[in-house]
Parts: C-alpha cells; sequence; structure tokens
C-alpha cells in the first residue's frame, strides 16, 4: 500500500513539473502580469473576454504560480493556454475565465491583472460542497 501511494505521488509530481512549463516560446515573467512571446512582451488584463468569443488555442500550456504563501499554506492560480478570439486578438485563460492580452506597452501596470484580488473573490465553500 505504501508503494503505491508513493508511486502515485511520485507519478503526480512528474506530472504536475510536465504541464507547469511553458511551451513554443512562451515563458512568464516574475509576477506572471507580462510575458514573453514570439520575440515580444505582452501583459494580461484586467478586462475579462466572453467564453464564447474564444476561437482556438494559440499556444497550449498550464502554470500555477504562487500568489501568497500564509505558512504552509500556498495559495495558487490556474493559468492555462494562450487563445485566439473571434476579434483576431489573444486572450489567457485565467482560473476559470478568459482575460485579455495585449502588447505590454498598450496596458498600464494600473490595468494588468491581479491575482490576489482574484483569489479573495473565490468562495472556497462552495468548491468544497
Amino acid at each position: 500500500m505504501k508503494k503505491k501511494v508513493f508511486g502515485l505521488l511520485a507519478l503526480g509530481s512528474i506530472m504536475l513539473t510536465a504541464c507547469s512549463s511553458s511551451s513554443e516560446g512562451l515563458s512568464f515573467n516574475e509576477g506572471y502580469q507580462t510575458f514573453h512571446y514570439k520575440e515580444k512582451d505582452y501583459a494580461i488584463s484586467k478586462q475579462e473576454v466572453a467564453e464564447d468569443s474564444i476561437q482556438g488555442t494559440e499556444v497550449k500550456f498550464m502554470e500555477w504560480p504562487v500568489v501568497k504563501e500564509e505558512g504552509a499554506v500556498k495559495k495558487t492560480v490556474s493559468l492555462n493556454n494562450l487563445y485566439v478570439t473571434t476579434s483576431k486578438e489573444w486572450a489567457i485563460g485565467v482560473q476559470d475565465s478568459y482575460y485579455k492580452v495585449d502588447s505590454e506597452e498598450n496596458i498600464a501596470e494600473s490595468d494588468r491583472i491581479d491575482y490576489q484580488a482574484l483569489l479573495d473573490a473565490v468562495d472556497f465553500s462552495k468548491e468544497n460542497n
């Protein structure tokens, strides 16, 4: 039994490591509000994008950056995939929503996504039922 549990933990750890790496030249900067892709810098805005405007996937990836540490508890957000919208713009998946992406100089720092605010808005009591 202990070997099975250890094996599952090891497998899960390997899978998380594999899934958390960025692909196709997309790399996040510290803070995860900006990223580099195709030799340009982009920022993630606070502006939500409607799910029905997501047309396809530009780059597939998964990241789980730590937003806040409270003792031994680490709060993370899920970042996944760079999407193309129906208006030919980009959006990024954050938690269960999509947020507009634009070149870094077009999104002021005050208009960039605030992951802590997103986490604070989550009602964990609903997710555990």
